[in-house]
């Protein structure tokens, strides 16, 4: 996890996910992170409605739905 001061943290009800991996943050750069978040997490990461996000059974996303 990397910690910086000011980080942009998800607003209620939406998560941060990284694109590569699937882990998900409540903030950008890995607070209240699934373990093992890190930088490449954080610059592949995109804001997602967490009802939208599709999990595994490790609690890995797999898929975001489309919103709207």
């Amino acid at each position: 996890m990397i910690s910086i001061s000011n980080e942009p943290m998800a607003p209620p009800h939406y998560v941060f996910v990284c694109r590569a991996c699937g882990k998900t943050s409540k903030g950008q750069w890995g607070a209240e992170s699934m373990d093992g978040w890190d930088e490449s997490c954080a610059i592949n990461s995109v804001l997602a409605r967490e009802i939208d996000v599709v999990r595994d059974v490790r609690g890995f996303v797999v898929e975001i739905k489309e919103q709207g």
